[in-house]
């Protein structure tokens, strides 16, 4: 995504999904009805801080 106001496509979802699912990080959980999350909120901000350069800001490219 280049500009922080765009809308992510489905596949920038996607991608974001199965990393916060992997057991490794396990943010979410995938059911049958879909995702859920599985952290609270300052969880969830120390988790994405420990990932790092994974994690890149909008317009960032590799």
């Amino acid at each position: 995504m280049e500009d922080s106001n765009d809308i992510p496509t489905t596949e920038e979802i996607r991608s974001a999904l199965q990393l916060l699912a992997h057991p490794s990080v396990g943010a979410v959980e995938q059911d049958e009805e879909g995702y859920r999350v599985t952290t609270n909120y300052e969880n969830g901000i120390e988790l994405v801080r420990s990932l790092g350069d994974i994690v890149q800001p909008p317009g960032r490219e590799e």
